[in-house]
């Protein structure tokens, strides 16, 4: 489905005011205690009033907001999905029901609430945990609370018991959807919030590991879903080749991973002492805006299943409407760039965001190709394979653009019986790469006041690279 950005106006939600989410996911209630911040937003298209998620026509809620930037400089991306234990599920579940009005706070949700209420960060985190421990998770996730001062991480892997990290400027980790909070010194309340039950309930699950009496926990040992060596969670992946891109000297096997959670996982504790939080993790350069731009072009991450994506750039020393950067990439991100902006300075958002279209339509391969622009789709579940036919005006949307380059380059042996030739396959990267350069190159010149303009100009060009891609290696 489509991907549409807006900009939700300051006041837009009263104090006073109800909130119903999506009844696809629990149908979560809140009642606004101040007028809305203005924050930006990504959400699925809306087609024609009608949710497609949920199905409700003309509906009051969001359908999937994932990350947004508010007029306090709180930033929020919060639907990076990871998973609990089945053993502290038992004791601690996920809040799915709704009883008496109350159902968990669903990813979607979180953005919303959040970036509506707070004025800064650790005020994120405190509503954020506020709402955990009464309304519960609907289901686990790691995420994101920031501000030019202060960058918070959070999981839950559970119902009601969280850990909250406030990051240091050096710390290097990665979160390809599993919990990376190792061994935690709780007792380092300045840069650690936690449920006050976090290791009673690992205790009662049997699942504890740590110390108790020192108040330590090894989060991740004692509450996630590490899955097995046969059937390692799914971000393993992901993991074992983001370390080998950051330093290939570094690389390690799901295996080394599985046995050894010191390798990758977030910590405070060296030598029985609390130190600032750390990694084991190791580049073997200094990054650039590059480097973390193109690991979302490893094989692992960048696909189809993308949605949109934000990298939050943050500086402390800058006014707060220039504090944050937001380089944001929208569609599969195998061949894509990512084009920056000033969220408190946007009013005027690239039409390409804002097109809307209907959702995909899926024909099993059996029945033959479909006329039209098509890419291909396999449940990874059942197997079954389907031709995948595009709207209408797909080439009006910016995300199904860049789904249809990357869709077509990775499915053409499944749509046209060979693979994509590796020299158009090499003239796309090149493109793509010096693209980014351009946009990177303009960004460092420009005048916040006409970040606006070059915003929506990049993505236009972007977008019409694109296209001329696809029609002059793809559709023949």
């Amino acid at each position: 489905m489509n991907k549409l950005w807006f900009i939700s106006e300051s006041g837009a939600f009263k104090q006073g005011d109800s909130w119903r989410g999506c009844p696809a996911y629990g149908e979560f209630e809140w009642t606004f205690r101040k007028d809305s911040y203005r924050f930006t937003y990504f959400t699925n298209d809306i087609f024609n009033g009608a949710c497609p998620e949920c199905g409700e026509e003309n509906p009051t809620h969001f359908s999937y907001t994932e990350f947004g930037t508010n007029e306090k400089g709180v930033s929020v991306s919060a639907t990076e999905s990871i998973s609990g234990n089945e053993a502290v599920k038992a004791i601690d579940p996920n809040v799915m029901t709704k009883v008496d009005g109350k159902v968990g706070i669903e990813e979607t949700d979180i953005p919303t609430i959040i970036l509506a209420e707070a004025g800064s960060a650790r005020e994120g985190v405190e509503l954020l945990g506020e709402i955990y421990t009464d309304y519960g998770a609907f289901f686990d996730s790691g995420l994101f609370i920031c501000d030019q001062n202060e960058t918070w991480y959070i999981e839950n892997c559970s119902g009601t018991q969280y850990i909250a990290l406030k990051l240091n400027n050096d710390l290097l980790f990665m979160e390809p959807n599993i919990s990376v909070i190792g061994l935690i010194d709780l007792n380092d309340t300045e840069n650690v919030i936690a449920s006050p039950k976090l290791i009673e309930v690992a205790q009662q699950a049997g699942t504890f590991v740590g110390d108790a009496d020192k108040n330590l926990i090894d989060y991740r040992a004692s509450y996630a879903n590490l899955g097995t060596e046969d059937a390692p969670r799914v971000g393993a992946p992901r993991m074992v080749d983001g370390l080998a891109y950051l330093n290939p000297a570094a690389a390690a096997t799901e295996s080394e991973l599985a046995a050894d959670n010191t390798l990758f996982t977030i910590s405070n504790v060296k030598d029985g002492a609390i130190v600032p939080l750390y990694t084991n993790i190791t580049a073997d350069r200094t990054l650039t805006k590059n480097d973390v731009f193109d690991f979302y072009k490893l094989d692992s991450v960048g696909k189809p299943s993308n949605q949109e994506i934000e990298i939050f750039q943050l500086f402390a020393d800058r006014p707060v409407e220039t504090g944050t950067v937001g380089w944001v990439g929208v569609g599969n991100m195998a061949y894509n760039v990512f084009v920056p902006y000033y969220p408190l300075l946007m009013n005027d958002i690239y039409e390409g965001y804002q097109v809307s279209t209907p959702v995909v339509t899926k024909t099993p391969i059996a029945d033959g190709k479909p006329d039209g622009f098509v890419t291909y789709a396999k449940n990874r579940r059942t197997g079954d394979e389907y031709y995948v036919a595009y709207p209408e005006n797909w080439r009006d949307s910016y995300y199904f653009t860049f789904e249809g380059l990357g869709g077509s380059i990775l499915y053409a042996e499944q749509l046209t019986g060979a693979p994509f030739a590796e020299e158009d396959k090499q003239t796309v990267k090149e493109t793509i790469a010096a693209l980014q350069n351009e946009i990177n190159a303009g960004f460092e010149t420009i005048d916040p006041k006409d970040t606006d303009a070059f915003g929506k100009e990049m993505a236009a060009k972007a977008q019409q690279t694109a296209l001329e891609l696809i029609d002059r290696l793809i559709i023949k």
